[in-house]
């Protein structure tokens, strides 16, 4: 959250809350009062159903963070809701690769996939991600919103493009380290 706000991605409110029994909720509640929330594990991307959870009033926060305690994940994070267009997308950077998709029923609304790629990367450059994939909301006048960005994701949908671009890239990395190992070493003979 913070690299990405550094950065000037454009990304929803979000804080990161304690989920220790006595925990200092106020901010919280303070985002609800505006709309809904999302709480979402704060170790690890979602990986099951109930690591990420909707809620709509200030009264279900604690109920939320208590599901997660109970789980022994020791933080939250807690995002304001965008409405939209859920976008998926899977990337390589530096790279042509990136793959949008809706994965799920939507309205369609219009955005510029170029935009969308441009954010996706510099998000994945400033956290040092190469290998990605993450989700965007797309509002109705076509404002796009990263959500969320992961490492070494899946590619379900484009399993086979993805290879060859990841095979490309470590191979470009490899001869680059290599190039870079031989001028090291002719320069320390």
């Amino acid at each position: 959250i913070t690299i990405l706000r550094k950065n000037q991605i454009p990304f929803p409110e979000s804080l990161i809350l304690s989920t220790a029994e006595n925990a200092d909720h106020s901010d919280a509640k303070t985002l609800l009062a505006q709309g809904p929330v999302w709480v979402k594990r704060g170790d690890v991307h979602a990986m099951q159903t109930g690591d990420v959870l909707r809620i709509e009033h200030a009264k279900d926060l604690a109920a939320a963070v208590r599901t997660f305690r109970l789980r022994d994940i020791p933080q939250v994070v807690i995002q304001e809701h965008r409405v939209g267009d859920e976008v998926k997308f899977y990337g390589v950077r530096g790279t042509s690769f990136f793959w949008p998709f809706y994965p799920k029923d939507s309205y369609g609304h219009p955005f510029d996939e170029a935009r969308l790629q441009a954010i996706a990367e510099k998000a994945a450059e400033a956290m040092g991600v190469t290998v990605y994939g993450g989700d965007a909301i797309i509002s109705a006048d076509g404002e796009i919103t990263l959500i969320d960005l992961n490492d070494w994701p899946s590619f379900a949908p484009c399993r086979g493009a993805a290879a060859h671009a990841i095979a490309q890239m470590l191979k470009e990395t490899y001869h680059a380290h290599e190039h870079n190992a031989r001028k090291t070493s002719a320069v320390s003979r």
